[in-house]
């Protein structure tokens, strides 16, 4: 951020009082009045630090291996590509040098989420040489359950060097023994193994899991009456297992982020402050997440994006007591998955003034601005190909061509106002 120790105000008074040249007092006579001399502090109080990596992005599993660069194989399944794929171990240069972009202003390096509602309904296999997906993916989109294999990784591989991760591991298909395979792969791909891992992250919106899928995509990922008790049990259970089971995380338990709540979570149930004693009964969160999509595609720029008061006001009920009350706890808040305006069922054509527009781009900008001042630790606005609030299409695809999207802009404007 930049800093001024002095602020020098010059108020000039204006007189127009007449004068032999001018006799009309058009012109006047300017008096410069004394210097008004500021000192802000140096620094400001009580206020919340800010976290270098603040701006940063969540990748949908689904769409990890196209931002990053990614083998042949692995992309033959993705039927909608247009363009030839990258080779195995070759980056994509176009998301590479968009974050470049960031972390050159903030001058640390970016934090990338992996995860999604797809990663939640994935296996890994090792054998498996191609992303397969079961089911209608027309249907059912990111609830489809999807296999992935070895040629997946590489990506991790891909991103500018430094690059750390949040990855997320399965819950809603809940396969301990695989999870565990999966969470060794996934750190044993990155070049600097741990020291690029910031946290695992087990599930994805755990309150949305007793009412979705819907049929015909399948039974509920848990039964009716699934709370904030039953949650804590599993994900307490599964950090432990993989705490014990995966070699490169022994000797520290808080590995893991926690709750990753979806934007529609009802508070009465799911609220963090009163659920923390049972999630962090063991010591293993890191940090906390919770997730924010704040219009619907269906409506307007002016009444969903473009009004301050009402992102304020969004932010602030969604979030304010949480952030103080993790704040006060020191466990870093993360918004650990970001977009404008979610399409949640597809009843309208969506408004794509709400994405790659000026206006996206001022909403992007005002958000993350004030959870910067919040005190939240982290953004991870969400990306993913073929969504209408990414902030680039990585490649070329029968839906869209690779490009940047007007909101991308807010990013670099949150990452120059803070730290160039």
């Amino acid at each position: 951020m930049r800093n001024s120790n002095t602020l020098l105000l010059l108020l000039g008074i204006i007189s127009t009082s007449p004068t032999h040249s001018d006799p009309a007092g058009v012109v006047g006579q300017i008096r410069i009045a004394p210097a008004v001399e500021l000192r802000p502090p140096k620094t400001a109080g009580n206020a919340p630090n800010v976290n270098q990596g603040f701006v940063g992005f969540g990748i949908e599993m689904s769409s990890f291996a196209e931002y990053g660069g990614k083998s042949l194989l692995a992309r033959l399944s993705c039927a909608l590509l247009t363009e030839i794929p990258p080779g195995i171990n070759r980056p994509n240069n176009f998301s590479n040098n968009l974050m470049s972009a960031i972390s050159t202003r903030t001058r640390a390096p970016v934090h990338i989420r992996v995860g999604g509602t797809s990663m939640d309904n994935t296996i890994f296999n090792t054998s498996s040489s191609a992303l397969t997906a079961t089911g209608d993916q027309d249907t059912c989109h990111l609830h489809t359950n999807v296999t992935i294999g070895g040629p997946w990784l590489p990506a991790f591989k891909s991103f500018p060097v430094g690059t750390r991760f949040t990855v997320q591991l399965p819950l809603a298909r809940n396969h301990p023994s695989n999870r565990v395979k999966f969470a060794r792969a996934c750190i044993a791909a990155m070049p600097s193994k741990t020291l690029q891992l910031d946290a695992n992250e087990i599930g994805n919106e755990p309150d949305l899991y007793p009412a979705s899928p819907k049929p015909p995509c399948g039974p509920p990922d848990r039964l009716n009456g699934y709370g904030p008790n039953d949650y804590a049990a599993e994900w307490i259970a599964a950090a432990a297992d993989i705490g014990a089971q995966v070699g490169a995380l022994n000797g520290q338990k808080a590995w893991f982020q926690a709750m990753t709540l979806s934007s529609g979570v009802d508070q009465k149930i799911w609220n963090i402050t009163a659920n923390w004693n049972a999630i962090n009964n063991d010591g293993f969160p890191k940090t906390v997440s919770q997730h924010y999509y704040q219009a619907n595609a269906c409506g307007n720029l002016q009444d969903e994006l473009m009004n301050h008061s009402k992102t304020v006001s969004m932010l602030e009920t969604s979030f304010g007591t949480t952030a103080s009350f993790l704040r006060n706890h020191e466990i870093p808040f993360v918004l650990g998955e970001v977009g404008s305006a979610l399409w949640p069922n597809r009843s309208c054509t969506p408004n794509l003034q709400l994405y790659g527009s000026l206006g996206g781009a001022l909403w992007t900008a005002d958000m993350m601005l004030h959870t910067m001042a919040m005190g939240i630790e982290r953004i991870s606005m969400q990306q993913g190909t073929n969504f209408n609030f990414s902030a680039w299409q990585p490649i070329t695809t029968l839906f869209a061509p690779k490009a940047v999207h007007g909101n991308w802009y807010g990013h670099v404007f949150a990452a120059d106002f803070f730290w160039v």
